[in-house]
């Protein structure tokens, strides 16, 4: 993680460590780095092997189904994540035999910057079809507002006409 960091920061990004948000299932703190005004979520990741073991606390004359707690083993297969969606780029890199981690880190750093730009691209795109809905409702208010001024000069006519007929 200190050789993606350094890598990071030497092209002028800012890497800084945010908390997560814990009510969409986050995890407690993301790492971040700000690459071309977008914040890339990235990290490394750990296999567990889930084990099941039994209660230790249950008695061999215990009555009914077996109870088991879980436990988490690590098993040293490390993956580069960056955890953002992306449509078109890798955003995980395994630990294997032929490849170390270490060896993937331009590879991986290469591919944020994509993702970021792709993310730079989307968030562009969405303004400008916010910009163009804006313009849009804009411009059907105006003859709203037109229809609204001449409903109401048309009950001040009725209102008139109605106050000279009763005169």
């Amino acid at each position: 993680m200190a050789g993606v960091i350094a890598v990071l920061e030497d092209n002028g990004v800012k890497v800084r460590v945010i908390p997560g948000d814990r009510s969409y299932g986050e995890r407690s703190s993301q790492t971040t780095a700000t690459i071309f005004g977008e914040n890339i979520h990235f990290g490394i990741v750990e296999r567990t092997k889930h084990i099941r073991v039994p209660y230790t606390t249950a008695g061999p004359d215990a009555i009914g189904r077996q109870r088991y707690q879980h436990q988490y083993e690590p098993t040293g297969a490390l993956s580069l994540r960056v955890f953002n969606d992306s449509s078109y780029f890798k955003t995980c890199w395994d630990d294997t035999e032929q490849r170390t981690i270490e060896s993937l880190v331009p590879e991986y750093v290469a591919s944020m910057m994509k993702v970021a730009v792709e993310h730079r691209r989307n968030t562009a795109r969405r303004n400008q079809e916010e910009f163009f809905r804006r313009l849009h409702w804009e411009e059907l208010q105006q003859p709203k507002q037109q229809i609204d001024v001449e409903e109401a000069r048309i009950q001040r006519l009725e209102k008139s006409a109605d106050n000279w007929h009763r005169a």
